[in-house]
């Protein structure tokens, strides 16, 4: 049986959380959580349908979706997932929160006073047992423990558009969401109806009975958006079709995200206002649209020139932030992205990280992309990503300028972890330098400040390594490292009188080949590769 429905539902607001130890017979509730009401809602779908003449798909959305939606975001999961447990038992408070029970599981102090809510390891697991599979929580529980001034998610209206029962009991939902206007990821729902077995534990006393039908989660699965333009290929040719992209990346707006961008001229960009493109942080899984840029976007080879930008809130970058399904590549990007010295202070960068190509890259990847120019900031500051991080890849890229700042700063990038690097170079000044309200400089290297789990290959650095005061973890190659260095160089003769890497973790077992090379050893390593 499948049809379309249409079901539209804004979730229950409760304010305060939950908690299992008794409080005393006299003292008040807090507001929006009614102990020992006489009508509690039943979580059974016999009984529901019997007193209510509700239909299963109306009661599902209901008492199970929505209770879901609330407390979990729609966290996604599956039969076979591993660690989830303490994840899934947040709808154990959101249970006893819509049952009318969250008020037992206040703690209290100096008398009518709430210290902070409980839901006891026993209780929370004899809940998340009933309604999920048993096997998900063969780790156990700890007590679950909420703050007074614990908020659930923002509501969320929940549209049914399709219901399907299948063999072996199982029913699946597809629910579209919005939030305050704004289209979320549809979301599949898959149950199994389950007859209670045995007599249920305490927690659902008056509300379910052996024998009784219910239903368990099996899965909970986002659906992919549905868009007419995907595939559309957008060529730039104009400064205001650039700024207009990062206009429509940094609103939130979901759709460009399967759009591939191709600059199909060289772009001056002399006295245009121009933001980052890739400013927009998402703060609800469910939301569409992922942090940063998550679109291609394709240089072709062509050159955006006279780029500048203040230092300011955020990440800075030609793309400020570019996210897990973002790749730019075939970039050339020249002129300067800088603060002056007077204007470094803690105050104005907010510890942003700062890059010619990429103030941040958190998952993405930067394929053949070059800028020249200079680049400044306080943390994680290098001449083509300030930082790299979530599975990044940064290859075959180029930096030729001066990078300024006070810790974790790369001639290449800043800081990096659990990425990769592979086949890029380096060239120009590296400074380190004292901002007011800042600790000492460190973490500063010629090609990358601060490696942590990180695989680099093929990396040529021609970097002079400056400091205007004492500093920590200062190498001609890195300031600190922990990840595999294969096939790299630096120029030992231009980088000064430091150690190739000043900090290599000590405690496990990685590969360093790392070569340095004097100016006619480096030139005869061919100019090609710093090129």
């Amino acid at each position: 049986m499948k049809r379309l429905l249409i079901f539209t539902m804004a979730l229950l607001m409760v304010f305060v959380c939950v908690s299992c130890n008794k409080a005393p017979a006299a003292d008040p509730q807090p507001e929006g959580l009614q102990s020992g009401q006489e009508e509690k809602i039943p979580l059974s779908a016999s009984v529901s349908s019997q007193m209510e003449q509700i239909t299963p798909e109306d009661r599902l959305m209901r008492d199970y979706v929505s209770v879901y939606e609330k407390y979990l975001q729609g966290f996604n999961f599956s039969p076979d997932s591993g660690g989830i447990g303490m994840v899934l038992a947040d709808y154990a408070f959101g249970y006893l929160n819509y049952v009318g029970d969250a008020g037992n599981c206040a703690v209290y102090k100096e008398g009518d006073t709430i210290s902070h809510y409980t839901v006891s390891a026993k209780e929370a697991l004899d809940i998340c047992e009933m309604f999920f599979d048993p096997a998900l929580f063969r780790d156990g529980l700890a007590d679950l423990n909420y703050p007074v001034d614990f908020e659930p998610a923002a509501p969320v209206e929940l549209e049914l558009l399709e219901y399907e029962t299948l063999e072996n009991d199982i029913i699946e939902l597809l629910v579209g969401r919005t939030l305050e206007g704004r289209e979320l990821l549809p979301v599949k729902y898959t149950f199994q109806e389950y007859r209670v077995e045995g007599d249920p534990a305490a927690i659902f006393k008056g509300r379910l009975t052996k024998g009784e039908v219910i239903y368990r989660f099996v899965s909970v699965q986002d659906q992919p958006m549905q868009q007419t333009d995907e595939g559309e290929t957008i060529v730039i040719t104009r400064p205001s079709q650039l700024a207009e992209l990062a206009k429509i990346v940094n609103s939130g707006d979901w759709k460009y995200q399967n759009i591939r961008y191709e600059l199909g001229a060289d772009i001056d960009m002399e006295g245009i206002e121009f933001t980052p493109i890739g400013t927009y942080i998402r703060t609800d899984r469910r939301d569409p649209a992922y942090t940063g840029f998550n679109g291609v976007f394709d240089g072709m080879g062509y050159t955006i020139s006279n780029l500048s930008f203040e230092h300011g809130m955020g990440s800075v970058g030609f793309f400020a932030v570019v996210g897990r399904y973002g790749e730019v590549k075939n970039l050339t990007v020249t002129n300067s992205l800088f603060v002056s010295e007077e204007e470094l202070s803690l105050e104005n960068s907010q510890y942003s990280a700062a890059g010619g190509i990429a103030g941040q890259v958190l998952g993405g990847t930067l394929d053949n992309c070059v800028f020249e120019g200079d680049v400044s900031g306080i943390g994680q500051v290098g001449g083509i990503a300030g930082s790299i991080s979530e599975g990044s890849t940064v290859q075959n890229c180029r930096f030729a300028g001066t990078v300024t700042g006070n810790h974790a700063v790369g001639g290449l990038i800043g800081a990096t972890a659990q990425s990769n690097v592979v086949g890029c170079t380096a060239q120009g000044e590296v400074n380190a330098v004292t901002v007011a309200g800042a600790s000492t400089p460190k973490e500063i290297g010629g090609f990358i400040g601060s490696n942590n789990n990180t695989y680099v290959e093929r990396g040529i650095a021609s970097v002079a390594v400056l400091t205007q005061a004492s500093c920590e973890w200062i190498g001609s190659f890195m300031g600190y490292n922990y990840g595999d260095i294969i096939s790299c160089f630096y120029n030992q003769d231009i980088a000064g009188e430091w150690k190739e890497i000043d900090a290599p973790y000590m405690g496990a077992e990685y590969t360093v080949n790392l070569t340095g090379l004097s100016q006619p050893e480096f030139d005869e390593l061919g100019s090609d590769s710093l090129q």
